[in-house]
């Protein structure tokens, strides 16, 4: 803004200019991603979540749902909601509205049907079945951990699957339930135990035996992990076994001209 003095039939007149800046209009988001939530006690500030993906020069101005103002959100119980809220610019040349929709996710519940603990003795490996349901969310089996051998799983995605287990380990294995967004999980676990089974070896010289005019006899295994029992195999004929559950026990009351079969169970 100027004016010529010089041309101008009037007296005493002033000059002044004055500085118009144009600014240039910051492209406004119109939407943000939508923000999932886990289910638990408390509140949610809005402002909180609006305002992580600004520009520097956008400033929140107020959040509504329908017509009504609000600025925070329970967190108690599942809900999925649109909330429609207003940007505007620091020099206030411009705002925009955009939506947000808050998505507060049911809390997962995973829950193992199976027994939970299962218990089993073999010589090599042992593949148990291992049962689970989850609510809320997807499941999936892990190998927690493993003492004393090796476990693997098959068909770990699915509510029922086989975990094979070496002769001599624990495993601990968890089933996993994942809200949709992976925030929110919930896990239950069952362990599995597969004793190695024991091997029992007649000592020597205390197996088969015969004897003249003897009605008792000593039997023996070489001792070996856990425990083992002897019984007979077939008719006893009045024989006795004093000891059954020692590694060594004496078998009497063995009549003249009768024999007695007896097997050791590990």
């Amino acid at each position: 803004i100027w004016a010529n003095a010089s041309s101008c039939p009037c007296k005493n007149v002033q000059s002044n200019v004055a500085t118009i800046t144009f600014v240039p209009k910051t492209d406004v988001p119109t939407a943000v991603k939508d923000y999932y939530e886990c289910q638990e006690t408390g509140k949610q500030q809005l402002k909180e979540l609006v305002t992580v993906d600004l520009p520097n020069n956008l400033v929140f101005y107020t959040t509504k749902t329908g017509n009504e103002t609000v600025t925070e959100f329970d967190k108690n119980s599942p809900i999925s909601r649109k909330y429609f809220f207003t940007y505007q610019e620091t020099n206030k040349c411009a705002s925009d509205r955009g939506e947000l929709s808050v998505i507060v996710l049911a809390t997962p519940v995973a829950t193992i049907t199976s027994d939970a603990t299962q218990r089993v003795c073999a010589e090599e490996t042992h593949t148990f079945t291992v049962k689970a349901t989850a609510q809320n969310g997807v499941g999936k089996w892990e190998v927690g951990s493993v003492t004393g051998g090796t476990a693997s799983i098959a068909n770990a995605t699915s509510t029922t699957a086989q975990v094979t287990v070496s002769a001599g380990a624990t495993a601990n294995v968890t089933w996993t339930v994942v809200a949709p967004d992976a925030k929110c999980e919930a896990t239950a676990s069952t362990t599995l135990i597969v004793d190695k089974k024991p091997e029992a070896e007649i000592e020597t010289g205390k197996g088969s035996q015969e004897a003249c005019a003897k009605d008792n006899f000593t039997v023996a295994v070489k001792p070996h992990a856990g425990t083992g029992l002897w019984s007979f195999v077939g008719n006893s004929n009045g024989a006795i076994i004093e000891s059954p559950t020692a590694f060594e026990t004496k078998v009497s009351n063995i009549q003249l001209g009768k024999k007695v079969t007896l097997k050791y169970t590990a």
